[in-house]
């Protein structure tokens, strides 16, 4: 379960596979980059500012509350940097198909098929009061990635309150007595941007690598 704007939520349907799609190909590139002593970036500040251990089981914890019955764990910049981080290694993968040309259409046009149908299902109704039509007439196999990218914005915020993790070197940055004030204009809790999630322990971690595989394989499942 997870804490949204529209109350404590698992994700189902569309928007689940699309979302665990996402996190699946996420884990893929840490497991990869942990392996080889690289590292990667998904343009998400306080995700790619954690170890890369860190981020793979913070990405598994985050993954494993959104898609299953467990109690919704408690909001902070780190946990919500974290969805981000998977709808922005979809938009990293829409990028990448587009500019491939030796795969069949519709296997190339797999990543954009995924995010257009969650969208058509969770967040077009919504969409249609601001007229944004493109939205509608948009095919699978189009190339116009900002609208591709303001698809994606809007499943995010399906999930997210907001996007308060944005701000995080902002007030981070600020002497203790302004970080303050800002966190209190802003209604942030003050543990919101300090809290550094625990290593799990050796039982926590075969549970995550355990419920994990089985979104794994829902993932592989899917057409």
């Amino acid at each position: 379960m997870w804490k949204t704007s529209s109350g404590e939520r698992r994700l189902q349907g569309l928007e689940r596979r699309l979302f665990l799609t996402g996190a699946v190909a996420l884990e893929e590139l840490l497991r990869v980059a942990i392996q080889t002593d690289d590292d990667i970036a998904v343009g998400v500040a306080p995700f790619d500012g954690l170890a890369l251990d860190r981020r793979r089981w913070l990405l598994l914890q985050v993954a494993i509350a959104l898609g299953s019955e467990q109690p919704a764990p408690e909001l902070n910049a780190l946990s919500e940097s974290a969805v981000m981080a998977v709808f922005a290694t979809v938009r990293i993968n829409i990028g990448a198909e587009s500019g491939v040309d030796a795969l069949p259409e519709e296997v190339r046009a797999r990543w954009r098929r995924l995010v257009r149908e969650a969208w058509m299902d969770r967040c077009s109704d919504q969409t249609r009061r601001y007229d944004r039509d493109e939205g509608y007439r948009q095919a699978e196999t189009s190339y116009n990635f900002q609208e591709w990218s303001d698809k994606i914005e809007d499943l995010a915020d399906r999930i997210l309150w907001d996007r308060d993790f944005e701000l995080d070197e902002t007030v981070a940055d600020r002497d203790p007595r302004r970080a303050a004030d800002a966190r209190h204009v802003l209604g942030i809790d003050s543990g919101y941007f300090r809290s550094v999630p625990e290593p799990p322990g050796e039982g926590e971690c075969k549970e995550l690598e355990r419920m994990f595989d089985l979104y794994r394989c829902e993932v592989e499942e899917t057409p």
